[in-house]
């Protein structure tokens, strides 16, 4: 698996620039994926919290955007909070802000999902009703969608 997590994470360029995830090596793709595994079953708050600690004991820098794009990932119970989804929230719903704690985080993902869009029907609606033949969560269609339009605001 942890060789997964590193391919899927430098997919998605978190290994640019002063990273300290890109000098790290395998073994802490290895550590990472013992404490994914370990914490499968629990929620997504203590999820995040393990994945920010375990990163900021690893002197890696803990942003919202890798703990998020990692659960996602491994996951698919948080949508990525990247720089197109927040593009997205922001002019449609409500920020996430960078400084945000994590359960500010699902608390403001969560009234995304009760935004209205039309006739009073809300996005956890809306998504619900699309065809989903791959049985995807609703966090990752939230993901897919927010990430399209953010690309083109």
């Amino acid at each position: 698996m942890h060789l997964h997590i590193g391919f899927y994470l430098a997919s998605w360029g978190m290994f640019r620039g002063s990273s300290k995830l890109l000098t790290s090596g395998i073994k802490i793709f290895e550590d990472l994926s013992d404490l994914l595994l370990d914490k499968k079953g629990d929620g997504v708050i203590v999820q995040y919290e393990s994945i920010k600690k375990f990163l900021d004991n690893k002197e890696i820098s803990s942003t919202q955007t890798l703990i998020t794009k990692i659960m996602l990932g491994v996951y698919s119970n948080i949508p990525a909070i990247d720089k197109f989804f927040n593009k997205t929230a922001k002019k449609y719903c409500i920020g996430i802000n960078s400084y945000d704690d994590e359960k500010k985080v699902i608390e403001k993902i969560n009234k995304i999902f009760q935004t209205k869009i039309e006739n009073d029907i809300t996005i956890e609606n809306f998504i619900q009703k699309l065809p989903n033949e791959n049985n995807l969560t609703k966090e990752k269609i939230l993901d897919a969608i927010f990430f399209e339009i953010g690309k083109k605001i």
